[in-house]
């Protein structure tokens, strides 16, 4: 059952995946302002809280390769950044509401051709 459970959601994970790849849904970061933003602000810790490897900011979401120091938690950096930066872009739109989707995808790098990989994605 558990094995079921998740294989459901690494199809789901690769389903909504493609659609955001897609470019569906809300294209905000395509706003040069507020992906100027979001860039600054994953910038910020970078050497302080994580070590930034890449990122790419896409029109409706971002992907980024990031190690976090020992003191802090993934959801926690994860948390700083989407809620400065949905806090920020809200303003530029002139809006209120959710920014980011409630959650993010993460995965554990294994080796280094994982790395690359995950670069070349």
């Amino acid at each position: 059952m558990a094995g079921e459970s998740a294989a459901f959601e690494d199809k789901l994970r690769w389903r909504i995946e493609g659609y955001l790849d897609q470019g569906y849904g809300a294209c905000s970061l395509s706003d040069a302002r507020i992906a100027s933003m979001v860039q600054n602000a994953l910038l910020h810790f970078d050497k302080e809280r994580y070590r930034l490897s890449a990122w790419v900011i896409m029109p409706n979401h971002l992907h980024l390769l990031a190690a976090p120091y020992q003191a802090y938690s993934l959801s926690d950096i994860m948390h700083s950044i989407k809620s400065y930066t949905a806090q920020q872009a809200n303003m530029i739109l002139g809006r209120k509401g959710r920014f980011w989707f409630e959650d993010y995808f993460d995965r554990y790098i294994r080796n280094i051709k994982h790395f690359e990989n995950a670069i070349s994605y």
